[in-house]
């Protein structure tokens, strides 16, 4: 296993700085820049990235803006966005979830090598040791902030490719595993409170 800075396998970039584009509308609908000079996209927000690193689309912003976006700044399928403001945390990006708008406080992660590969190192940007490091490197006493430098100062261990798919594999099926304790669990609460509301009304 070697060691490789975050820099030298992926290219990083900063999100949009939306103020400078346009405003966000009321409600979603679309025009053409070419005719009306706006269009109106979906735009990842904060919230858009949940703990286990899933890209929720209902949690985005509609944003209109007066003129044309530099298509870097659109989601692809196999982007790792980041957050760069705590609680700092990553999200993959699938193919369903390409061309919404990434916002400054977030970095671009996109993978330009052979040695890793993309689900391996999105894995691998959740595990302690990562996190670590994210931790000493981020600034500020409340909400802490990363910078992309410091993020591209980052160490991985990278194992051989083989491995890499083993890793994958296994993280899928721990994350299967949780989902369904989840679904589980709910359907216990609800079996729970059921119960309940029978013995406290009377109900047979």
């Amino acid at each position: 296993m070697k060691k490789v800075k975050l820099g030298k396998i992926a290219k990083l970039n900063v999100g949009l700085v939306l103020s400078r584009y346009g405003e966000k509308p009321k409600e979603l609908g679309y025009t053409h820049i070419g005719l009306a000079d706006k269009a109106i996209y979906k735009s990842v927000t904060l919230r858009a990235i949940s703990d286990d690193g899933m890209l929720n689309i209902s949690e985005c912003d509609t944003f209109e803006v007066t003129e044309k976006i530099p298509f870097q700044y659109f989601t692809q399928k196999n982007d790792i966005l980041m957050r760069l403001f705590s609680p700092i945390k990553v999200g993959l990006v699938t193919k369903e979830q390409e061309n919404l708008i990434v916002p400054s406080q977030f970095a671009i992660i996109r993978v330009d090598s052979e040695q890793i590969l993309v689900e391996y190192l999105f894995v691998l940007m959740q595990q302690p040791y990562f996190c670590n490091q994210i931790e000493k490197a981020s600034k500020g006493s409340q909400l802490r902030t990363l910078s992309v430098s410091s993020l591209a100062d980052m160490e991985l261990n990278i194992p051989d490719i083989q491995t890499q798919k083993k890793i994958i594999d296994f993280y899928k099926l721990v994350q299967q595993q949780k989902a369904i304790e989840s679904k589980l669990q709910n359907c216990k609460n609800l079996y729970f409170k059921e119960i309940l509301k029978k013995m406290t009304t009377g109900d047979n």
